[in-house]
């Protein structure tokens, strides 16, 4: 059980471990947060205290003389909201801040934060964290078009670069056909590393996304063909000016 006190009449309160961080209301109409730990001391049982007296029976009048007197209307009791101090604890007003969740940024003290996966949250937010963790991953499309890029794209470079091999060799003047095709496959090759590193990007942006593994392929194999274009290139323009 967690012991706490009205923050208005100071009654004490208890419930239960699992309901620590919901909201509960006073009878006097203030609106508490349950503590992650006991506030107050839990209070002793107390004495059974004798049974009132027996009221005397009053004879009830007839039935033709009973109205029914409507019950006088109670006014409402407005509820102060307060806002949180962001200097101090949100589940202990009385203690400093120590410590600020990265997902909801309130303020806590040090006995009401956790480390998960290098980020500090609170109790809700690391429940929270941990029901996502259980839900199926979902892939990134980036990711998927990364992968599809990399199988066609590197392909397409190959072929290129073959083809730019052959005109500098069998052609007297195929530098200017051979370095237009290192060009197509740079370009092509140059795509498939952007698409990876913008899904690389999405999924440090969205953890709960998957298909890192597309991804990388896509890189790869992005990077692979821009450094055979890249050398190819510089390859056949140095043959070209010493023949």
């Amino acid at each position: 059980m967690i012991w706490f006190a009205c923050k208005q009449c100071g009654k004490c309160h208890g419930r239960g471990e699992h309901l620590a961080g919901t909201l509960v209301f006073c009878e006097c109409g203030q609106g508490n947060r349950v503590p992650w730990t006991s506030t107050v001391a839990e209070p002793e049982a107390e004495e059974a205290l004798p049974a009132p007296p027996p009221r005397p029976l009053v004879p009830r009048p007839p039935q033709e003389e009973r109205r029914a007197e409507p019950e006088p209307l109670r006014p409402r009791r407005s509820r102060e909201r307060r806002r949180p101090n962001p200097a101090y604890c949100l589940n202990h007003e009385e203690i400093p801040k120590e410590a600020i969740c990265d997902a909801c940024h309130c303020s806590f003290c040090s006995t009401c934060v956790v480390t998960l996966r290098g980020q500090t949250l609170c109790g809700p937010c690391k429940n929270f964290r941990l029901g996502g963790l259980s839900r199926p991953v979902r892939l990134s499309p980036l990711a998927v078009v990364a992968f599809v890029l990399a199988l066609i794209g590197t392909l397409v470079c190959l072929f290129l670069c073959l083809l730019a091999i052959g005109l500098a060799i069998r052609m007297e003047s195929g530098l200017v056909g051979s370095v237009f095709c290192c060009a197509i496959a740079l370009f092509f090759a140059g795509g498939e590393l952007i698409v990876s590193a913008m899904a690389l990007r999405e999924m440090d942006r969205q953890p709960a996304l998957g298909g890192r593994g597309l991804a990388m392929s896509g890189a790869v194999a992005g990077l692979t063909g821009v450094v055979w274009a890249v050398a190819l290139t510089v390859f056949i323009v140095v043959r070209q000016v010493q023949g």
